[in-house]
């Protein structure tokens, strides 16, 4: 191999280096929320009281790496291993991300009552029952054909003040782009399918509009 050779091809290496890292950077997106901000809102009002940091967003991304898409979420404050019991008629603890391909769509049902719309195909979400932890994708865009939302487990972990959510690409159809919000929520009925639920937080883009993946 000639000097110049050698250097051309050294050159091109460093290109695709570089290419490279831009290309994995792309596939990440991340919001930023302000500390403090949770509060109890009914569907009816909103209640005053105070919100456990555990369930204040403080930052939250989705990345992708492979064939596998991680959903994480920052709180103000570490998860207990065990949070303390759930109170006031409390079933569950919620974190989700709110996920879809189109932002036009649009179907009723689960999570939420039969006549109760959402743009959502998809909720990546995390439960804390007052027991154990548990994390789900929740696949609503057989709603719109009148056929049931579809529940699958999925790995997760819980790190200090961190929550990281696993979902191969496939079972959201290898999307190259998404729409995106996290919400954390206290569900007050023990199933779902009904208005007994009350947000806590939101993590949304800095102009308050869905953010973007990838940004």
């Amino acid at each position: 191999m000639t000097k110049m050779a050698f250097i051309s091809l050294v050159l091109a290496m460093a290109v695709l280096a570089v290419s490279s890292t831009v290309s994995a950077a792309a596939l990440s997106a991340t919001i930023t929320d302000p500390v403090g901000d949770a509060t109890w809102h009914f569907n009816s009002g909103t209640e005053s009281t105070r919100i456990p940091t555990y369930q204040d967003i403080a930052g939250a991304s989705i990345s992708k790496k492979g064939n596998t898409f991680t959903f994480s979420l920052d709180m103000a404050g570490a998860l207990p291993v065990a949070p303390s019991p759930l109170t006031d008629g409390v079933k569950l603890n919620v974190w989700v991300w709110g996920i879809t391909t189109d932002p036009a769509f649009s179907a009723n049902g689960a999570p939420f009552p039969p006549g109760v719309s959402a743009f959502t195909q998809f909720d990546v979400r995390l439960h804390w029952d007052g027991a154990s932890f548990s994390a789900f994708l929740l696949d609503r865009r057989r709603l719109a054909t009148s056929a049931e939302a579809v529940f699958s487990a999925v790995p997760f972990a819980v790190v200090g003040a961190e929550i990281h959510v696993s979902v191969d690409a496939a079972a959201i159809d290898n999307p190259t782009s998404l729409f995106w919000l996290a919400i954390t929520a206290d569900w007050l009925s023990p199933h779902f399918g009904t208005n007994g639920f009350s947000y806590l937080d939101f993590a949304l883009a800095p102009n308050g509009d869905l953010a973007t993946w990838p940004s």
